[in-house]
């Protein structure tokens, strides 16, 4: 526990206890006297701690000038603190922003004790997030704001620290991005004994390889020598993986198979090394790693997502790579997963939306949410309006026309799309709390595109995407804004019209239960 302890000379204990005990909500924990000076310790959660001391010899003329004493913390709720220590009578001071490097930094107001000491109350929001495991569980108690409520009809967004906190961003990173299923690659990438792929998930570099039996094994990237990385990007091994660094070489299956010297090294014992394992799952061909090596399976964690996926593309298994489009995006992972979520947007941002709109039959259009999957369903644009050639016939047997989303909490989304014989999957991987990292990946039956495929990935590849991009990044420097905190999620009541955002408020409430849960 990190115990926060400041000090205040006062020369009225007990006017100081009654203030402290109220205005902090402190309890008083020890009281003694020592060569003469008295000293109360005041105690609060977490081990905050003010020790209030009054001096035997001191003189009122020798006293330090009022407001010597400073005291500053963060508090989660800034103008429910300013309220309440209104109603008590303490004559909070403004709240006020502070804003340096042409950015909010935080914001904050004073009180001041009965002798004039001055205590600052802050907003944990960018350099002044809170740090440390006790302090940041105390950040994550509401990290979205009490504006966002249980009712999405009557609901807030979460407010802009939400997304950009470097506290928060890390709490995800721990809470859901080492404990879910994440997409890494396809089965079809790995063909061979001693094919593999490498990936970054929460910032931890894997991999996954073909072993001889033909299954698909998972470990994290790291020789147990010396932590050099073992393998980058994709390629085949062969009989072995060999450290570049000291050449400590590893059976497929993890095993350490030989280190230079250690047979002349007292006790090694060969046997006793491994590489770590990640969980590993295939659904449809498609692989998914998990950090944590004894999670549950996803056919059964989210076996509702393996049917969606399959009933959209039977095929899946027989699918093989054909094209990638890599966006890096000056956004928070979840202002990208909330574009992507809505439709409220796509009637109203830009020329290459407002075509969306016509990509899909709004007619048409349906939904569901399931636990951690969300699935969008409509019939395709007519060829007369669709912004790219019309492809007749889809060879997927699942549908075989229109439009549907398969989403899987927290950051990727299977799509197929009218007019084109390809499946997309579709990435929002976080790359820091302002930056996300967004592959599309193209998958089809033969490895090709036919030309009218081609048109519907040029579109969104070249036309789409960069006004997405557009939108995403400015909506960060937004949240950045002295004049914004938080806005009012537009959401139909009987959460039916496809414009509705009770999906977005949907996939916070995943993201918080996530990071709440872990304290």
């Amino acid at each position: 526990m990190r115990v926060h302890h400041h000090m205040v000379h006062v020369r009225n204990l007990e006017r100081a206890i009654s203030f402290y005990g109220s205005a902090l909500r402190l309890t008083l924990a020890d009281r003694h006297r020592y060569d003469g000076t008295e000293l109360v310790y005041l105690r609060g959660n977490g081990g905050f701690e003010i020790e209030l001391v009054r001096p035997v010899n001191w003189f009122f003329d020798e006293a330090p000038e009022a407001g010597r004493s400073h005291i500053a913390f963060t508090v989660d709720n800034l103008e429910g603190e300013h309220a309440r220590l209104a109603a008590l009578g303490v004559r909070p001071g403004r709240i006020e922003d502070y804003v340096a490097e042409g950015r909010l930094q935080t914001r904050y107001f004073y009180v001041h004790d009965p002798e004039g000491n001055e205590i600052e109350f802050l907003e944990p929001r960018g350099r002044y997030a809170r740090d440390g495991d006790d302090a940041m569980s105390n950040r994550l108690i509401d990290p979205a704001g009490p504006g966002f409520t249980p009712d999405a009809a009557n609901s807030c967004t979460p407010e802009a620290a939400f997304y950009f906190d470097e506290s928060l961003y890390r709490a995800e990173l721990k809470s859901i991005f080492s404990k879910n299923w994440l997409y890494l690659c396809h089965a079809s990438e790995l063909p061979e004994a001693g094919d593999y792929v490498t990936g970054d998930i929460a910032e931890q570099s894997v991999y996954v390889i073909r072993e001889r039996d033909g299954s698909i094994l998972g470990f994290f990237n790291v020789c147990q020598h010396r932590a050099h990385q073992l393998l980058k990007g994709s390629g085949n091994v062969r009989n072995a993986i060999r450290c570049p660094y000291h050449s400590w070489t590893y059976e497929l299956d993890g095993a350490l198979r030989g280190a230079p010297k250690c047979e002349e090294v007292s006790g090694f014992d060969r046997s006793s090394v491994r590489l770590q394992p990640v969980g590993v799952d295939i659904i449809g061909g498609f692989v998914f790693v998990n950090l944590d090596a004894g999670a549950e399976p996803l056919h059964k964690s989210d076996p509702h997502f393996v049917e969606k996926l399959l009933a959209m593309c039977p095929e899946a298994e027989k699918l093989r790579f054909v094209k990638r489009q890599d966006f890096d995006i000056k956004a928070n992972w979840k202002v990208v997963a909330e574009n992507f979520l809505e439709n409220y947007h796509s009637f109203y941002s830009g020329p290459a939306h407002k075509q969306l709109s016509d990509v899909i039959d709004q007619e048409t259009y349906r939904w569901s949410i399931e636990g951690k999957v969300i699935e969008f369903l409509g019939r395709g644009g007519t060829a007369d309006k669709l912004p790219y050639e019309l492809v007749e016939g889809r060879r997927f047997t699942g549908r075989n026309d229109g439009f549907q989303i398969v989403f899987l909490w927290p950051c990727m989304a299977f799509i197929i799309v009218p007019g084109a014989s390809m499946l997309l999957v579709f990435l929002m991987n976080p790359n820091g709390p302002e930056a996300t990292s967004e592959p599309l990946l193209y998958f089809g039956l033969d490895g090709e595109m036919d030309k009218g495929t081609e048109s519907a990935v040029d579109w969104f590849n070249n036309i789409l995407g960069p006004e997405d991009v557009e939108l995403v990044e400015s909506v960060q420097r937004g949240l950045h804004s002295m004049g914004y905190r938080r806005g009012r999620l537009m959401v139909d009541p009987a959460m039916k019209e496809a414009w509705s955002e009770h999906f977005l408020h949907h996939f916070n409430e995943l993201n918080i239960k996530a990071v709440t849960s872990a304290r």
